[in-house]
């Protein structure tokens, strides 16, 4: 699974110098990030919350995490968020491609 494979890249980042020396600290908490986002999106349900008569100005994705449900807005921060993420990885991918 994509989390067993994020899991095997935080060991050889521990284990091994010569990824030592490169901060790849960024890049596993990023990978992290998105195996969670898609464990939110393939296992839970997207709904907009009733407010009234109306419905939320943004959706939901409701999810279970440690055992309790929560529930994620999908909301202009969620993704500025989600955005920063990749930008953060493409730019270490390109970074590390000119080396």
């Amino acid at each position: 699974t994509f989390g067993s494979k994020i899991k095997l890249f935080r060991s050889l980042y521990k284990t091994y110098s010569f990824l030592i020396d490169r901060d790849l600290s960024g890049l596993a908490t990023n990978l992290k990030k998105v195996a969670e986002w898609r464990d939110r999106f393939a296992h839970g349900d997207i709904y907009f919350k009733a407010k009234g008569e109306s419905l939320s100005n943004h959706p939901y994705v409701s999810y279970y995490h440690d055992s309790k449900q929560r529930e994620q807005e999908l909301d202009e921060k969620f993704f500025v968020e989600t955005i920063n993420v990749w930008r953060s990885y493409l730019s270490y991918t390109l970074c590390s491609s000119t080396h």
